[in-house]
């Protein structure tokens, strides 16, 4: 997929960050903000993720890869997502969502 040292910087360019996962200055110090929000261990998330706890320790210090990242993120979610987990799922009709043409056959 790539470096997650050149995300990182391509985001701190256009001055993007995720809402809900931590404050920090770039996305790795989001992701070590939220584990310590979370009050895990770096082992814990790794656990979580499915990878070595050198890889989310790297992902920390900014290197490794953007696959690496995106375990990471997928373990640590989001408030967001959090919240979203919490709650039951709608039934919705699939015609009834925005930017379908019901006409459209």
């Amino acid at each position: 997929m790539g470096s997650f040292d050149l995300m990182i910087r391509a985001m701190e360019a256009l001055d993007f960050h995720i809402v809900g996962l931590a404050r920090g200055a770039n996305l790795a110090e989001q992701f070590r903000h939220r584990r310590v929000k979370l009050k895990w261990s770096k082992a814990e998330v790794a656990r979580r993720a499915g990878i070595m706890v050198n890889t989310v320790a790297a992902v920390e210090d900014g290197s490794g890869s953007i696959a690496s990242a995106l375990k990471v993120l997928g373990a640590l979610g989001t408030s967001k997502m959090a919240r979203k987990q919490c709650q039951p799922a709608r039934k919705t009709d699939p015609l009834s969502a925005p930017n379908i043409d019901p006409t459209f056959r």
